[in-house]
Parts: C-alpha cells; structure tokens; sequence
C-alpha cells in the first residue's frame, strides 16, 4: 500500500491493527475482535463473542478523533465509551494495555510452576473457569510492572497511561461490577467459558504435558512479555515479575531472551522487542511515537 496510508489505527480489545487507505476502506492486519477458537481449521470457526468495546492507539495521534469514528462504525455497539483511546491514544500505550501477555503467562506459570521434564498432568482444566486466587495475584503483580514502566515513560518525556487490567477489560470493556476482582471476573464470565489449557495429551495416553510451542507461549512471551521488557529496559526500569515469567518460559521453550534481568539473549530476533529493530533510547520512542 506504500504511500497511500494517511494514518494506521491499533485498537486494543482484544488487539487489532486496521490500516486504513486514503479512501477509508479498512484493511485487516490482525484481529481479535472475536473472542473465538478454531474448530476445523480451514472451515469452520467457532466465535464466542463480538467485543463490544474498544481502546485505540493511532498513528498519527492526530486522526485520533476520526480514527474513534471509523472503529465505531465498523464494531463498535454505537453506545457512548464503546471505541476511545488507549490512554492518550498513542501506538505505544495500546501496545502496553495489560491484556494476553498479562493474562495467559500469569494463569500457566501458576498452574506449570512445579512442572518438570517427565511429569504428567491427570486432566486438562479449564484456563478461566479453574482460575484462581495465585493466577489473580500474578497477573496484579505483572500489571504492576506495567504501570511502573508507564509512569517512568510519562516522567522522561513519552506519556503512557497504563491501566490496572479489572478496571480496564473486566469493568470498563464487560461492564464488571467493580466490587468484583479477577477471579470472580474470570471464572464466572460467559465470554471466557470452554477454553482449556494449552496442554497436550501424552503419546500413551497417560494424562497431559505442556505445549510449548502453544501461542500462548509464542505470541504471549515472545511478542508480549519481551515486548514489555524492552521498554522497560529503555526506561530503566526493573521489572521482578515480568524477568520471573520470562526466565521460566524460555527454559520450556528452547529460547534465550532474558540473561539475569537484562534483555540481551540470542533469541531476540524473534520477539517484538524494541531493541530489535534498533530502537535503545527514550529519544527513540518520543520520534517513534510522535511524542515531541
């Protein structure tokens, strides 16, 4: 499309990139705003939900008000709040709404924790109707990261408003009574109900292991969590439980993004991480983003 794309939106609920033509005519990057799982790959699909609301980043931050319009139009519910911004509306702060990477790493590093090479799982649970108070705590405490990344960001000059993931998804986006906490928010949600976790059946039959190679390891580690930490290593800026999930998942899956707390393994050639693509200073974010 090269010269012809005036401006490009990333709406956050859950993600999607819309790339939008000069004529206005949207063109899919990726999507999520179906809550869905594969039933027959190739033929049939089967959707949970159509997400109802939405949070936009825009580039450049300008279109934001036009942008809002254009996701209205296309899945938002037509009620006030369905489609705003994410935070100020910026690229940078849609990337760090605490969404997958903040829930899926902290629900299986609490059920996997004491898993080892050999040992097999009786049953396969459900990933939200068996959630619990240990997966609720991680995923505060990955937040909490998050937000400690946002506040250095917003302070050295490159504004990011990360929110806390209750108010944001459960309250905001599925109307969550907000003397609920994600527990009950999780376990109990329609839209989150029959999903298993990415675990695998033994060759004998025997009960379950864990599939490393499962997306939620790939996408949520690789393009998520070292997503965050290459931020966070910008801003300088310690991340304990993000280096914690990190650390346990690349042991699983072969790779090396994380040596000690800093983000300088062999791997980072396939993550989303800043520095990856030359990006290692906050001048570098402010220029990306538009933020001076």
């Amino acid at each position: 499309m090269g010269n012809t794309i005036p401006y490009t939106i990333y709406i956050h609920s859950y993600v999607a990139h819309i790339i939008c033509s000069s004529s206005h005519s949207p063109s899919p990057y990726y999507t999520s705003a179906f809550n869905c799982r594969i039933e027959t790959f190739g033929k049939l699909v089967n959707v949970q939900e159509l997400k109802k609301k939405y949070s936009i980043g825009v580039m450049p931050l300008k279109k934001l008000p036009e942008c809002i319009d254009l996701v209205n139009d296309m899945f938002g519910s037509g009620s006030d709040g369905s489609v705003q911004a994410a935070g100020t509306g910026s690229f940078l702060e849609a990337t760090m709404f605490p969404i997958n990477a903040v829930i899926h790493p902290a629900r299986l590093i609490t059920l996997l924790s004491n898993w080892k090479e050999g040992d097999v799982l009786d049953e396969n649970p459900l990933f939200y109707e068996d959630f619990n108070d240990e997966a609720a705590e991680m995923m505060n405490l990955i937040n909490a990261d998050l937000i400690a990344i946002g506040k250095e960001l917003t302070e050295k000059g490159c504004p990011v408003d990360v929110p806390h993931i209750f108010d944001w998804l459960a309250v905001h986006v599925y109307d969550e009574p907000p003397s609920s906490n994600l527990k009950t928010f999780f376990s109990t949600n329609d839209g989150y109900k029959g999903f298993r976790c990415p675990l695998v059946p033994t060759k004998n039959g025997n009960g379950y292991v864990p599939d490393f190679t499962n997306r939620y390891f790939t996408e949520d580690i690789n393009l998520g969590l070292v997503g965050y930490k290459g931020i966070a290593d910008i801003a300088d800026v310690k991340t304990p439980t993000i280096d914690k999930i990190i650390t346990w998942a690349q042991s699983y899956m072969g790779k090396e993004f994380i040596v000690g707390d800093k983000l300088t393994g062999k791997d980072l050639g396939i993550t989303n991480a800043p520095q990856r693509f030359g990006i290692t200073l906050i001048a570098d974010l402010k220029k990306l983003y538009h933020a001076e």
